[in-house]
């Protein structure tokens, strides 16, 4: 009358089940978590992102990168470099707790970071130059084109 058996099969696969869908609630609620720690990532990118004091406009940005490169090369990569030394001697010290390498790493980081901005700088300003050489060119060839036209009229 009874299938013991089968009962027994069925037992065993609802515990089973349960098990899984315990599983499958810790998973979902890490997904959830995880989700929220990205979203708050990303507006906190968005906030950082959104103060930065670089112009955007075109000749304010090349106003503005011309007066970075002037500092950067005329005085603060220097700075830079000597800082740079500084903390990596201050890293090859021996017997230092691990809080203070990790503010030495912190710091060559940070120095690091400073350098390539001021490398991009340098790149973006370097491209204005170029832009600048390039128009001049083609005003003089078309001045010249002109010209000739004007000569051979």
């Amino acid at each position: 009358m009874f299938n013991f058996k089968k009962i027994k099969e069925l037992e065993n696969r609802i515990v089973l089940l349960e098990k899984e869908n315990d599983s499958l609630k810790i998973e979902n609620h890490i997904l959830k978590e995880s989700g929220f720690v990205i979203r708050k990532y990303l507006d906190i990118k968005k906030q950082f992102e959104s103060l930065d004091p670089s112009p955007i406009d075109s000749n304010e940005r090349k106003s503005y990168v011309g007066k970075v490169i002037s500092f950067y090369n005329d005085i603060f990569k220097d700075k830079l470099e000597c800082m740079m030394a500084q903390q990596k001697d201050n890293l090859s010290l021996v017997g230092l707790p691990d809080w203070e390498y990790n503010i030495y790493r912190a710091s060559v980081n940070v120095i690091s970071l400073l350098m390539d901005w001021g490398d991009r700088m340098n790149a973006e300003y370097m491209s204005y130059i170029q832009e600048e050489k390039e128009q001049r060119e083609e005003g003089k060839n078309s001045e010249q084109k002109l010209k000739d036209k004007l000569n051979n009229d």
